[in-house]
């Protein structure tokens, strides 16, 4: 059973996808991002449900994606996405490598958005994102960033963070507030050898909003002491 819906999954979340990309292209090209917000949800609340999870909020009320604000998550599977914009109401945006933008349609509906590109092994590059990023921030956009810079192998335990996330949230002085997802990792495992297509294992997935923190409670703090304390949160 579990393999008839890893493949049903990996053959209809494609079509789903591509489907979606299409009726959204207007809408990017017009940057309007409430709508592209709101058909996003509606694609993360089917890839969920394809996948068969459910998703539990814990926190809700702290979310505060309707104001200049850093969201900080780890990251332990390509299903944290659609997790995540699958319930979170108000448009942001989000920091995403580079490759991605080499798709044209996808590209189109990224920049649609307001998403940033990050070009990871080119720092000079990389400190650009990261002013365009902040620049968003202070002009009114919510911006969600993976400081692991990848997904996790291991579920019980996060990567060192990279500081470039905290180095925005110290130029753009806005809140910044962390977000934990549990069993994204264990839904879909990323290291699955042998297997040509991954296998998926539906159950609950836990997302937990932790309270903002102001830009005044960690303005004594450098990037890398503010990037070392939410580690220890998430």
């Amino acid at each position: 059973m579990q393999s008839i819906r890893s493949l049903w999954f990996w053959v209809s979340a494609p079509v789903f996808t591509l489907s979606l990309s299409l009726i959204m292209m207007p809408f990017a090209l017009l940057r309007a991002r409430r709508i592209l917000h709101r058909v996003a949800m509606f694609w993360g609340q089917i890839m969920v449900k394809l996948a068969g999870l459910k998703v539990v909020v814990e926190n809700r009320d702290l979310l505060h994606s309707d104001r200049p604000i850093l969201f900080v998550v780890n990251h332990q599977s390509y299903l944290d996405v659609p997790v995540l914009m699958s319930f979170i109401d108000n448009p942001y945006a989000y920091m995403s490598k580079a490759s991605l933008y080499r798709v044209p349609l996808f590209s189109s509906i990224l920049h649609g958005i307001g998403c940033v590109p990050v070009e990871r092994g080119d720092r000079r590059r990389s400190m650009q994102s990261l002013m365009q990023a902040a620049d968003q921030v202070r002009r009114g956009r919510a911006i969600m960033i993976f400081p692991e810079g990848t997904r996790s192998d291991r579920i019980d335990s996060l990567i060192a963070f990279k500081n470039g996330s905290f180095i925005l949230a110290k130029k753009a002085r806005v809140p910044v507030q962390g977000s934990t997802i549990f069993g994204t990792g264990r839904a879909l495992p990323s290291d699955q050898p042998g297997r040509w297509f991954p296998r998926l294992r539906p159950g609950q997935v836990r997302v937990v909003i932790h309270p903002v923190r102001s830009p005044e409670s960690y303005e004594a703090l450098s990037a890398a002491e503010l990037s070392d304390e939410m580690h220890r949160l998430l």
